[in-house]
């Protein structure tokens, strides 16, 4: 992890969980729950930091600044900082291995324990998120230790281990939002112990179910109530038992009950609203949970093709190509074995959680990366450990072979290191042509930025040009050495630069791919996603040398600014900037649909030219991938109302 730069989340989990300790300001960072920010902060409150204010200021935006100067112009050097709470955060990943040797143990065995260990310990997409400061493994080890608790629970019933598990839960939920999906796991996961038991057991009661069944269901049912209760207090915990998320005198920016009222769906913003004025759980939980339900739909990339929103197979393609071949077709041995197994109380409790997970993240939508199906890896894991050890003892070859594919899993995973976030396996081509498959967290999440800085110390390349997908503002100035901003998907102001630029130009993976552009003609580096780099760092930015024109590029940042300059009331100097974006590239509905909205709010007497450039908008949009630009494109759904 000391050859990664800090990834996208990381200095605002870190602000969060140390402004959390100071000054109990849950306002900050409440997208995410709270449990991996706090942990990882507890060996920054013995250094003699800067102490911060409380931030004000929008919730979404106003604190990634105050995140970025608390890691880099603080009183300790970033790296120290960064690597301590990196080390803590790792906790999680120990412990993870624990609980996969020791359900393993107690399931299958020491073979199929040891087994499953290895494959975990050498696991590419573990080892790129196992030290990052982000909510991803964390989610991880308490989704499985939930259920490995309440498979405990039901072999042996009694209070301790029913606590156990209300804990785990609880750390499931305060980790990330989508540690809910836990809840119901356990609810299926009785039912099928129940149904099992019916199965077993002869002896009939009332109504024809046997007397067992009838007391197993009453003790299931008050251990899923005590369960959740314990979880519950233990979320509760995490927040210091109080309501409100920020400090008084602060406040969240929008507020709860406006962050609610913008989702959707109506069921889901009733549900918040009642929850909260009920006080059910937390403030700042409740406005996460609103923030990840309102985001969920974003556009995706996947085998070459940009999406408007996450298709349904996002996930099942790319495990098959961020799996390595040697795990996957141990996985394939499942099914053979499963039958010899006979086990059905430890298979369901293996397989219908990560099931569960894996369909929901499916019809979710937020398809931006495979660490959100992360928590499915350790049921996966087991699975193909029991499988390979009971086909191994069917003959030496058999188990010759499964050997060959154990070592395989660990010299695929090694072949990326250091870079394991862009791993992919042999049948994609490997770690250097992940880029052309995926995108987002599966590629470039900011880990880049060190191994590009040394690249251009090494070459003494004096200046440069970069488009990167992370903002240079919130990582160390020094990170970014000579080049000059390029403007990127999320529409960040760049400083004026020529249609045609000259030298060493370096793009992020991301940009190249366009999934936060469009498809296509769309996308201002189209050109560089198809062309041959002449080096590629860290296997996630591209380094091209020569004259290159970025008229849409260019256009696209004279137009962010003339929106920032509406927004701050500048009509005049809007409407200059939105007509030179206009010159450079007339054929973006974006760009026209700016220089739209400058001219209604500065022309009052030339409305004849005005409509002719909405129209003319209205019309690019409709012509050119509609379904993404009235999705995604915020000045084109901006004017879309005025033609309905």
């Amino acid at each position: 992890m000391r050859q990664q730069s800090q990834t996208w989340d990381e200095s605002h989990h870190l602000f969060a969980g140390y402004q959390y300790w100071k000054h109990g300001d849950f306002g900050i960072n409440p997208e995410h729950p709270p449990l991996l920010k706090l942990v990882a902060a507890i060996p920054l409150l013995s250094l003699d930091l800067k102490e911060q204010p409380v931030a004000v200021g929008p919730t979404d935006t106003a604190h990634w600044a105050s995140a970025a100067e608390f890691l880099y112009q603080n009183t300790i050097d970033h790296d120290i900082i960064l690597f301590r709470s990196r080390m803590t955060a790792s906790v999680f990943t120990y412990l993870l291995a624990v609980l996969v040797f020791l359900c393993g143990l107690e399931m299958f065995g020491f073979g199929a324990a040891l087994l499953a260990l290895f494959l975990l310990v050498f696991e590419p997409n573990i080892l790129a998120h196992g030290a990052l400061v982000t909510t991803d493994i964390a989610e991880t080890c308490f989704v499985f230790a939930s259920v490995y608790a309440f498979y405990r629970y039901v072999k042996k019933p009694n209070v301790g281990r029913l606590l156990i598990c209300g804990v785990a839960l609880g750390f499931s939920w305060a980790a990330k939002h989508s540690g809910l999906v836990v809840g119901p796991s356990l609810v299926l996961l009785a039912v099928a112990d129940i149904l099992l038991q019916r199965r077993r057991t002869g002896h009939e009661g009332a109504m024809g179910v046997p007397r067992p069944v009838v007391r197993q269901t009453r003790r299931y049912g008050l251990a899923i109530v005590g369960i959740f209760a314990v979880g519950i207090v233990l979320l509760w915990s995490c927040y210091a038992f109080r309501f409100a998320a920020r400090p008084e005198g602060a406040a969240l920016n929008p507020t709860l009950d406006v962050q609610a009222r913008s989702l959707k769906n109506g069921m889901e913003t009733n549900l918040v609203l009642a929850l909260a004025s009920r006080h059910v759980l937390p403030e700042a939980y409740l406005w996460g949970l609103s923030y990840v339900l309102g985001n969920a739909d974003r556009g995706s990339f996947l085998l070459g093709k940009v999406y408007a929103t996450g298709p349904w197979f996002y996930f099942p393609l790319v495990l098959m190509m961020k799996c390595t071949l040697g795990f996957l077709l141990l996985l394939a041995a499942f099914p053979v074995a499963a039958m010899r197994l006979r086990m059905p109380r430890e298979l369901s409790f293996l397989v219908i959680p990560p099931t569960i997970f894996l369909a929901i993240s499916m019809l979710f939508g937020l398809n931006i990366g495979l660490r959100h199906v992360l928590p499915i890896f350790p049921f996966l894991i087991l699975l193909s450990a029991a499988a390979a050890m009971n086909l191994a003892a069917r003959s030496r070859l058999v188990a010759g072979a499964i050997a060959v594919l154990v070592v395989a899993h660990a010299t695929s995973s090694l072949h990326s290191y250091p870079n394991y976030l862009t791993y992919s396996n042999e049948v994609v081509g490997g770690p250097s042509n992940t880029r052309f498959v995926m995108s987002d967290s599966n590629v470039d999440w900011g880990q880049g930025f060190k191994q590009a800085a040394a690249y251009l110390a090494e070459r003494q390349v004096t200046d440069c040009w970069f488009a990167y997908s992370i903002p240079i503002s919130m990582v160390d100035p020094r990170f970014q050495g000579p080049c000059r901003p390029l403007p990127v998907g999320l529409g960040r102001i760049t400083p004026p630069f020529p249609a045609v630029i000259e030298g060493t130009i370096l793009i992020s993976a991301n940009e190249a791919a366009g999934q936060n552009w469009g498809p296509d003609g769309l996308n201002p580096y189209r050109q560089f996603f198809d062309k041959q780099p002449d080096d590629v760092i860290a296997n996630s930015i591209l380094v091209f040398r020569g004259s290159f024109d970025v008229s849409l590029a260019s256009a696209s940042s004279h137009a962010a600014r003339a929106r920032q300059l509406m927004i701050r009331d500048k009509l005049e100097d809007a409407l200059r900037e939105a007509q030179t974006a206009a010159q450079l590239f007339p054929d973006s509905a974006d760009v026209q649909a700016t220089l739209c909205l400058a001219l209604a709010l500065t022309q009052t007497t030339r409305k004849e030219e005005t409509k002719g450039v909405c129209q003319a908008a209205f019309s690019i949009a409709r012509r050119v991938h509609p379904e993404f630009q009235f999705l995604h494109v915020h000045s084109v759904r901006a004017i879309a109302s005025w033609f309905k």
